[in-house]
């Protein structure tokens, strides 16, 4: 999706690979295993998902959620327009580390 939303929400996808333009408020993915990310958002979050890789801009961290195997790196994504659908979300791009919130950890049920 080349263009601004509110929120986005991605569940049960298996194997794929999706690239979101920035969200207003929250990406949230869920029930995903196998796929790529690339997401822009003012929060991201992340539940029952395993394997994905995100290429990810938050302000904050990115939320984790009884998930595993979930690979965090900088949003290298771009297309044109991109500039004004950030500045559209109300976000500035930065290219500060990646943070994570991982409440899985807690869960000692989930695989390393």
């Amino acid at each position: 999706v080349l263009d601004v939303c509110d929120r986005y929400v991605v569940n049960g996808l298996s194997n794929c690979a999706v690239f979101l333009g920035p969200s207003m408020e929250t990406v949230d993915i869920r029930n995903c295993t196998g796929c790529s990310f690339t997401v822009v958002g003012k929060e991201v979050r992340v539940t029952d998902s395993a394997d994905c890789t995100l290429r990810v801009f938050t302000p904050g961290p990115v939320l984790l959620s009884n998930s595993h195997g979930i690979v965090l790196g900088r949003f290298n994504g771009a297309y044109s327009g991109l500039t004004a659908h950030f500045q559209r979300a109300g976000l500035t791009p930065s290219t500060g580390p990646v943070e994570a919130t991982d409440f899985s950890s807690r869960d000692t049920e989930l695989p390393a």
